[in-house]
Order: C-alpha cells, then structure tokens, then sequence
C-alpha cells in the first residue's frame, strides 16, 4: 500500500473517531431509531437495572455494542442478572417482551430450571476460561404471524469489569433453522432409501415407511397411508385401481392420531363435493404431482389438533404409482403447524414421493425385472449422486478460488500467450493504478500492461515475456510501474513491483496463458536503500575518523619522537662531560639535569602509551585488531615487560619481583601458542597504573605472578572477582596457526602496595575515558583508556579480568587469557623451574631494579652513558631521508655522538640522487653507505615510492647487492607497518624511538645481510 493510501486511511480514522455512538450519555448527538427511543424512555428505574443515569460505563458500553447489532443480542447484568436485549432479540421472548423481560432478573423471566441450566454453562466457561456454547438449541416463537419452531446456536461470553471479576454475561444467538430443517430432511431420505432394497411386498413396504415417518419426519403431525381396496400382489397389479372416475381406498396405517379419527374406507372421485379427501384424490391421480392444502383447500377432517403443537394448517398428498401409471396409495401428511411450509419443504416431499413410488414400482415387477430395475435404479442413483457431488465441488471450488483471488493481498493476472489479459483480481489493478475500465479500455488498445510500465522497464519487460514464451519456464523478476497522480499537476509516482511469471501448456507443448503474481516491494526497496545510505555514512565516518586518529598519531608521533632524543642527548651530553671533567659542573646542578632529562623522557613516553591506547581502540572499535599467536616462554615475557621499566622502577624506588606459582610448575609448561604482543600490552597497562600509585607510598613493591590451569578460573585467588566478559562472535585458538597442542590458561596477577582504591573508583574501572581518580594534580593520570583496553583485549584472548582494591593497602590486577601448549618447543632455551623439587612457589627477584636502587642519580647517569657502548666496532654509514628538519636534525647528532658517519636527505628524490654517489653503484665518487632511515610521508616523493624504486634499480642492475633500508615512521597502524614491508623496507620503527633502541635494530640488520 502507498503513503497515499497510509495517508487516506489515517484520515478516514480519524473522522470515524470523532463521531459520538454513546447514545446513553449524548443522545442528541446521536443519529436515533425507534427502539433507541423506545429504550432511552423505558422505566429502567423500576427494574434491576435502575435508572440509565446510573448504569456504569460497563454496562453503557454492551449496551451500546448489542443496540447497534442486527442479530439478536442479550445481557444478562450483575448478580440478579438482570436482562438488556435488542430490538432483533425481542422476538425471542414472545409475549415475555418488554413489561416481563426488559430490565428483569434471568431466574423470573425463565424459571428456577432454564436459570439453573444457565449458570451451570457460565461457571463451566469460567473455569476453562473460554466462551460457553450451546448448538441447535430448540426456541417456539411466535413470529411471522404463528407459533413457530425455531433452533439457534448460542454463546454465553462472561464480561468482566475494572477489578477483572465477571459483571455480566453477553448472549449472542445464530439461527440455524434452515440447517436443521436440512439436515432432519437427509436423515429421513437415507431412512427411506436404505428400506427399499429390504421390503418384497406392499404391507411391508407400508409399515416400513409409516415407521420412517413416525420416527423420523418433524416436517408431519401426523401421517396417513389409503391403498386401493383391491391393489395388485408382488406379480402383478391388474387389480389396482382403473383409469375410472370413482375409486374406492382402504385406510392402511395412521401415526400420530387415533385410527379411528377417520374414515377407514374413502370414495374418491371429482365429482364429491369439495372440500373433502375425494377430491384431493382424484386431484391427487390426475396430475401425479404433491398435492398442497391449505386454507379453503383444506378438508376440516384434516386440520386436526395436534398435542403441543397447534392445529394442522397445511395438509399434502403424496400419490404413489406403479410402474404403468395406475395407481397404488396415497399418503396424506398433516404438516407441522409450528413450521413455515416453503419451497424446500414442497421440495422435500417431492423427493420423498419418488423413493416411495420407485419402490412400490419395483414390488410390483416380476422378480427378474425387479432385479434388473433394482441395479439399474442403484447405477443411476449413484451415478446422479456423483454427478451432483462432483458438480457441487466444482461450484464451490470455483467460488472459493473466485473469492480467493479476488480478495487476495497480492496481484493475480492471467494473460493469453499475446499479452491480452484475461483475468486480474483487484489487488493488481490496485498495485499498478487503474480502475477496471481504465484498465479494459487499455487492453482494448493492446497496451494492457505495457502503458504501465515505467519507460525505463519497458525493455526489461518485453526481454522477460519473450523469454516466457520461448523456454516455456517461470521467470522472477522486478520492474517499476507508474501511479497516476493523486491531484492534477503532480508528477507520477513510482511503484517497485516484483513478479513471479510462469506458463500454462497444453498437451502440445503450446502456451496457453501466462499466469502469475505481482507483489509491490517498494517498501522493501526503500529499506534497502536507507540501509545501504546509512552503511555508507557509516562506512565514511569510521574513514574520516581512522584518517583524523592517523593524523593526530602522525603529528604527535613526530615531535615525541624528538623529544625522547633530545632528551637522551641531553643525558649523554651530561655523561660526557663528567668523564671529560669532573668539576665542569657542580654535582647538584647535574643531578637537577639529569632529573629533568630523565623527567622529560617519562613524559613523552607517557603521551606516547596515550597515543598507542588511542590506536588500539581505533582497531576495537572497526574490530581491525587481529589475535596473532607465537611461541613464547611466559616468564620471559613478564621479564620483558619488567625490563622496560627498569629505569622507572630504579628511579621511584620501588621493588619489582616476578613470582610463578606451583600451579604453572604442576602444569610442566615451557613455551605456549599465545600473542606475545597482546598480553604484553595489558601486562605493561597494569605496570603502568601500579608503578604510578606506588611511587609516593612508604612501602613500595610490586609483584606479578605467573600460574596456570586446565580449565576456565573462576576467580577468587587473592580475592579478585573476575567481571563478566562480553559475548564473542567467534572462538580462539581454533586455526591452524595455533597449533594442535591442548588449551591451558595462562593467569598473570599485578599485585602492588600503593594507596589502592575506594568503591566509588572501583565502579569507573573498565570503562571507556574513564579514570578512578580524574585529578592529575599530584600524578599523572591516562587517557582512561589502558583498563578499558585491557579488558577488551583480555576477552578477546578468551580471557576475564579483574582487581581486587582496599583503599591505603594496595591493588591486585589478574587476568587470564587461552592459550595452547606448545608441541614443538624451541631447544634453544631450558628453563631451571621447569621441573620444581619444592612445593612452595619460586620467587625471581627483578635484581636490575634492585641495583638500580643503590645510587639512583648515578645509575641513571651510567645507563645513559651506555650509549656509548653502543657504538658498532665497525664506522656504519647512515643516510636519513626525513622532511622534518628538526627530527633530522636531532637524530643526526644522536648517531654521530655514537660514531655513526650521517648523511641526509630531505625526500625520497634526494635520496635516490644520493645512492647513485654511493658504493652500491658503479659512480667514481663511490661513497660508502650502509643503511637508509626513511620517513615515508614526504614531499616530492614519498618513502613508500623511493624504496619501491631501490628495489627496482635492484632488479635491472641499476644498484649493485641488496640496500637495507628501514622506515621511519609515525603511521603505527599494522596495515600500514605491512604496507610498508611490501613495498619494499626491511623493518619498520614507529615514531617516537630511543637510539638505544635503533642501534641494535640497524645492527640486526646489517649483520644478517653481511652473513648472506
């Protein structure tokens, strides 16, 4: 349906619901009828009711609901039961209506009995809380001028009020006479059928019939059998009565009065004088049809009081024949006072004479016509009675699947193999936007559904029809049809149909029609569309805020990058200088140096974490993080992450130890498939907030403990609750890559001695930008993001995580994550605690922090001054391709004070201009080169092309041996670190680096392509 139509309908409803039907609150506002006056004036306030100014809204609304309804409807109200009908109800209470039955109780209207009865059928619908129902339920009327008899289907509906107890009962009542009548009719043409076959003489077929009619005929009162006084014996029927005026008849069997009521013997003939049985007789005789008396026609013997019923008014006369014509009986039916005699009874009876007739014919044939008459009689019925069901079905099948389509939901269509429609239900015409006669009178012109179609489709069209008619196969598809304009000058509108197409064939292979279905799916493609317009908003949006993360990562990256150096310059500045001379600088004032140097490099590292988590939940949240398992020895790996806060931990004090617990050295574990980086990261997230909430307590230490289990922990160790986790599309450690060893569950707890947490800050942990203490004044607080990432990495290792706090006590940060055994452990490394000969865990104290902590000005001025020892024993020759001048800048004097020989360039043309200079071509100057840092974004030509171009001077000869080149880069996504490793670097360093860390990677380097 269209908006249009959605339009149309909401405006019909909404004028429907303003008009008043409560005609018990506002009756000038309502169109009224003479029995809504009739009850709107009734002394309602003399009966259980009451006056109607008080009826409750309840009863107000049945009210209304049966007044308004053409079939008859009562209410039955309150305990008393008080009775409320109308109009089409007052006929069923007869005389009853209105003084003794409107507004009085059910029990004094009908009786302590019917009453009983009527409660019985309630109590029983309450209890199964359905509706009661009564069938066929017989009621004597007086209407259509008699006293009549009357069925009715019945339903007692039990209404309930605020409270939800019954306050009334609703009955609606269906009259079904005419079914009953038809139905008692079949039953006595069965009875009468099934004694033909089983009767051989008049006397029993008589007292057979007079048993039928007497047991089963409602329609009679009563019923008399007259037979000639001489009729003709099983062989013959010469003594029947002759083709003469005058007859004489023997009364046979009488049911339903006294025999002695009539006459036994009757001189029929037209020639007595009417009205009398002689005459109907001969009447009766003459024209071998049901003869009807009613009124004047009626004999006075005939029109007899019946007990119960009345007296007769309409008597008929069945006249039975033999086989030749003359006649054998009649049968006189005094018919039922209390029932209507119509068509369908003249009917009835016609009927019933004939089975009389055929079986008194077949009595009186020899024996063996008789039988060839019996199975010729039996062939033919039931060959009629095939023919009537079959042709019954088929009209009703024609009707229901006439009715079906018409009132179908979707389009019908059926056309001739050209395209001439044949038939179209409603809902096509609907869906495309004509009337029948505008759709007849463009059918008249060949362009029945072609005009239709919106011009683009039309080919579309026409390709699939022709398709239709030459595979002779169903065809689905879609196209788009044009709606007429609602009001004059509006364009046409554009409706999306679907069709499903298929073939009609006859015996030759020839098309008959073309059938099928049309279904409007604009609303669907109108979904789709938004769907697809919101996908891509989507799609552009998560763009443009990966492009502006990457931008604001790059221009950070950048200048952290130069800060870090700087400030180890200064330190090694520093340490220079005091072994060059001693006394150049007062000790104070280089310690304050050296403090601050030191303070600047927490800084910039402490941004950089905020980078990274920024980083990481880019990945999250475009679900771009990937689980990348390897071979790794845990207790290596949390000697890992304790090495990197050495300097840290040295500088605040603060005691570090690594405790494996006995349940990772009963599980015998060595190495294990997990994602080194991963649990790394949240390993060093945990470090970071324990070492920051440490830092300024008198008791300073921190322990990360290793265990490991079979199964799932459930939590509890050290008190820590693990939070439930999110729901996971997807399982881990399942790929091949992770291998075939069994799964274990590696557990790392953090625990420290720091100032712990209160329970309003245990309730912000995890959550996204969140910190349990928002104040930085005292420390540095984060992004509010490492915990919420370390849960989101956590579970996305098949892991929990959780912490246990005591405000002034300390903190206890625990996660687990899946892992499997490792089946082919590396024999480069034997652990000494793989096989414990104690029961007690084994405690590996982190002795370089302990050694640190002696001096800390002077081990912090000895570690800067390992750069130096750094230096290769070999001079390596470095070009640094960097636009940034600054960074270009800095890091070249980092490299020189290192004994590095440094050039630079500022884009990747520079740099290649350079290498043609150098020893890796055949150019005279030959200047020795070992190795290129690259940035990658550049001017001119960016890093990316430059080394794409290396590698291909490399292939044509244009540069001799292999160019190590390492990028420099602040893009730190993983897809670009690959980008960059295809196009051609060696490895990769983000932005910000330490040289300490760049030295060992460029000699890495170097040494593996010497040793090629």
């Amino acid at each position: 349906m269209t908006g249009i139509d959605h339009d149309h309908q909401h405006s019909s409803w909404s004028d429907a619901q303003e008009k008043i039907i409560d005609w018990t609150r506002f009756p000038s506002k309502v169109r009224q009828t003479t029995w809504i006056d009739f009850i709107k004036t009734y002394p309602f306030e003399k009966t259980y009711l009451g006056p109607m100014s008080r009826w409750s809204d309840e009863l107000r609304r049945l009210a209304v609901q049966i007044m308004s309804s053409p079939f008859p409807r009562m209410v039955y109200w309150g305990q008393e039961q008080a009775i409320l009908y109308n109009q089409a109800a007052s006929a069923l209470l007869g005389s009853k209506h209105p003084n003794f039955a409107l507004g009085n109780r059910f029990m004094d209207v009908w009786g302590p009995e019917i009453h009983e009865k009527h409660m019985k059928m309630i109590r029983a619908a309450l209890d199964r809380g359905t509706v009661a129902e009564a069938k066929e339920m017989e009621a004597i009327l007086e209407r259509n001028g008699f006293i009549e008899e009357t069925y009715w289907d019945v339903v007692l509906q039990p209404c309930s009020g605020p409270d939800g107890q019954m306050v009334a009962v609703l009955n609606t009542y269906q009259e079904c006479t005419s079914s009953v009548f038809q139905h008692q009719r079949r039953t006595v043409i069965d009875k009468v059928q099934a004694i033909i076959p089983t009767v051989d003489s008049f006397p029993d077929l008589w007292t057979s019939v007079a048993k039928e009619l007497r047991n089963n005929l409602h329609d009679a009162a009563y019923s008399l059998i007259y037979t000639a006084v001489n009729q003709p014996t099983e062989s013959g029927y010469a003594h029947a009565i002759d083709r003469v005026d005058t007859f004489q008849l023997e009364l046979q069997i009488t049911s339903g009065v006294p025999a002695q009521t009539f006459e036994s013997v009757v001189h029929a003939g037209e020639q007595f004088h009417r009205p009398s049985l002689g005459p109907v007789f001969a009447e009766a005789r003459k024209t071998q049809q049901v003869v009807v008396l009613q009124q004047d026609r009626l004999p006075p013997e005939l029109a007899l009081l019946v007990p119960d019923r009345g007296f007769v008014t309409t008597a008929c006369v069945l006249p039975v024949a033999s086989v030749s014509g003359q006649q054998i009986a009649f049968i006189v039916l005094g018919m039922n006072p209390r029932r209507l005699f119509t068509d369908e009874s003249r009917l009835f009876l016609s009927h019933m004479n004939d089975l009389i007739s055929k079986a008194a014919a077949l009595i009186s044939l020899p024996e063996e016509q008789r039988r060839d008459q019996e199975k010729f009689e039996q062939i033919n019925f039931a060959l009629s009675q095939q023919l009537q069901i079959i042709a019954l079905k088929a009209e009703k099948n024609e009707e229901t699947f006439t009715r079906m389509a018409r009132n179908a939901p979707f389009g019908m269509y059926m056309f001739d193999r050209d395209g001439n429609p044949k038939y179209v239900n409603n809902a096509y015409l609907r869906l495309i936007g004509l009337d029948r006669d505008t759709f007849e009178q463009a059918a008249a012109r060949g362009l029945a559904w072609k005009d239709t179609i919106y011009e683009e489709d039309i080919d579309l069209a026409s390709n699939i029809w022709t398709r239709i008619r030459d595979s002779k196969t169903a065809q689905t598809f879609e196209y788009r049809v044009k709606i007429p304009p609602v009001q004059p000058g509006e364009k046409p509108g554009i409706r999306t149909i679907e069709t499903i197409s298929f073939p009609e064939v006859d015996e030759s292979g020839r098309i008959v029609t073309v059938q099928g279905w049309l279904m409007d799916i604009s609303p669907r493609k109108r979904l789709e569309s938004l769907m697809a317009q919101r996908l891509e908003d989507a799609l552009e949006t998560r763009r443009a805020s990966e492009n502006f993360i990457d931008m604001v990562s790059h221009e950070m990256r950048n200048p952290l990058s130069a800060i870090l150096q700087l400030a180890d310059g200064i330190l090694g500045s520093l340490d220079i200088d005091l072994a060059k001379d001693p006394i150049s600088l007062p000790a104070d004032t280089v310690n304050m140096m050296v403090d601050a140097a030191q303070t600047i490099t927490l800084c910039a590292q402490h941004q950089k974490c905020i980078v990274d988590d920024i980083l990481t939940l880019s990945k999250l949240d475009s679900s771009l993080l990937v689980i990348t398992p390897d071979k790794v020895h845990p207790p290596t790996l949390i000697e890992k992450s304790l090495k990197m806060y050495d300097a840290e931990l040295a500088r605040a004090d603060i005691e570090a130890n690594l405790v494996i617990e006995q349940s990772y050295l009963d599980a015998r574990l060595n190495y294990v498939m997990l994602d080194p980086s991963r649990v790394l990261q949240v390993i060093i997230n945990l470090l970071t907030n324990g070492i920051k909430f440490t830092r300024d307590c008198p008791t300073r230490k921190i322990s990360v403990y290793l265990s490991a289990f079979e199964k799932p922990p459930v939590g509890g160790q050290r008190s820590v609750t693990f939070i439930e986790p999110r729901p996971r599309q997807s399982s881990l450690s399942t790929s091949p890559e992770w291998g075939p060893g069994g799964e274990v569950y590696i557990q790392f707890a953090v625990q420290d001695s720091g100032k712990g947490l209160t329970e309003d800050e245990l309730k912000l942990l995890w959550q996204r930008f969140s910190q349990a203490n928002p104040k930085t004044y005292k420390q540095y607080g984060g992004s509010g993001l490492g915990l919420f990432i370390s849960r989101e990495l956590t579970e996305l290792q098949g892991g929990q995580i959780g912490v246990h706090s005591e405000a002034g006590v300390g903190s206890t940060f625990m996660f687990y994550i899946k892992a499997r055994r490792c089946v082919d452990e590396p024999k480069s490394r034997q652990t000494s605690f793989s096989a414990p000969t104690a029961t007690s865990p084994v405690l590996l104290p982190h002795t370089a922090s302990a050694a640190r902590r002696a001096n800390v000005s002077e081990g912090s001025v000895h570690t800067l001054s390992s750069l130096a020892s750094t230096v290769p024993p070999e001079d390596i020759h470095i070009l640094i391709v960097e636009d940034n001048r600054i960074n270009q800048r800095v890091m070249s004097q980092q490299l020189r004070k290192l004994g590095c020989v440094v050039h630079t360039a500022d884009h990747g043309q520079d740099c290649l201009d350079f290498l043609q200079t150098t020893v890796f071509t055949s150019n005279s100057k030959n200047i020795p080169l070992s190795i290129i840092l690259m940035d990658l974004e550049m001017p001119v030509m960016d890093g990316l092309t430059c080394v794409r171009r290396i590698r291909e001077y490399e292939a044509t000869g244009q540069v001799t041996g292999h160019v190590p080149v390492i990028a420099i880069t602040a893009n730190a996504r993983s897809e670009q670190i690959n980008i960059a490793m295809e196009a051609g670097m060696d490895t990769v360093v983000t932005k910000p680096f330490r040289i300490p860390d760049l030295v060992p990677r460029m000699q890495s380097l170097l040494s593996e392509y010497r040793a090629k």
